[in-house]
């Protein structure tokens, strides 16, 4: 399979229509399909040898919607296989893979300000030091993993991340350069260091783990992004601005991001003084 699989991305990496983000996806379940499927011989993907990649990535703590996507692509580079002539033309065995929308809806979850603290204090090093970079700039995790040495302007004060949307700017606050701020010698080197393949999944996973340890609500690293929106959203501050510092569409933040609680419903209607037709008939009430 290692053929069929290199046959493919040289098509993806060649393709000059694809984002760099797009192809930086489409690198990653490949950097997960190889090492699990490249010495297995055309002849022997079959049903049980996707059952057995489905077992190995669930055990390394992949979400079964990441292996949805590497199973989306495995058949991509199966159907070149066969446009190239690397096997013969057979479908790809069908490996149905149900996700539990209960489990989708879980990981939608938006922590507090408790639970992030609690959870950041059963981390250390550069995953303690990503998940503090993620709820100060409320960024992607891939925007935060991706920063360089030379992304900060200080003359600006602007920290420049880099994502699916595009590069944006990012105000910097004294917090955050607290943080970082001495890593920033001028270089193109990565501002965070892991010793993994892919940090996000182990970032993921020890977050996961941490909540579990700590005892709250379990959130994933996206969450933070979310109480960020939310954040922004009970200072008041405009969703237009929000969403450019997000890097959001204004319309898709307000929909999938802000979650609205019921003290944000209960200063609405107080603020809106919706209570006033009461005090029309009883003017003893109080203001609000």
């Amino acid at each position: 399979m290692e053929e069929v699989l290199s046959a493919w991305w040289r098509v993806i990496e060649g393709d000059t229509v694809l984002r760099p983000t797009t192809k930086r996806c489409y690198l990653n379940r490949l950097q997960w399909l190889r090492p699990h499927l490249g010495d297995l011989p055309v002849a022997g993907m079959n049903q049980a040898a996707l059952q057995g990649y489905l077992a190995k990535r669930l055990a390394e703590g992949a979400a079964r919607r990441t292996i949805r996507g590497e199973f989306i692509s495995l058949r991509h580079a199966w159907r070149l296989g066969i446009e190239r002539g690397l096997l013969t033309n057979r479908p790809l065995p069908n490996l149905k893979l149900r996700i539990d929308p209960k489990l989708h809806v879980r990981s939608h979850h938006t922590p507090t300000q408790d639970d992030v603290t609690r959870a950041l204090a059963e981390l250390s090093g550069e995953l303690a030091l990503t998940v503090q970079l993620l709820v100060a700039t409320g960024a992607r995790v891939g925007e935060v993993i991706g920063l360089r040495r030379n992304h900060l302007d200080r003359a600006r004060g602007t920290l420049r991340l880099d994502g699916k949307t595009g590069p944006r700017d990012f105000p910097v606050t004294e917090g955050l350069l607290s943080l970082i701020g001495d890593r920033f010698d001028g270089s193109d080197a990565p501002v965070l260091h892991f010793d993994v393949k892919e940090p996000r999944d182990q970032i993921r996973v020890q977050l996961r783990h941490a909540c579990k340890t700590v005892g709250v609500p379990i959130f994933t690293p996206h969450g933070l992004r979310r109480l960020a929106v939310d954040r922004m959203a009970r200072a008041g501050v405009e969703p237009s601005v929000a969403a450019s510092i997000t890097g959001h569409d204004p319309n898709v933040m307000l929909k999938h991001y802000r979650a609205v609680s019921d003290d944000d419903l209960r200063l609405v209607a107080q603020q809106a003084d919706l209570g006033w037709f009461a005090r029309a008939l009883n003017p003893a009430l109080e203001t609000q």
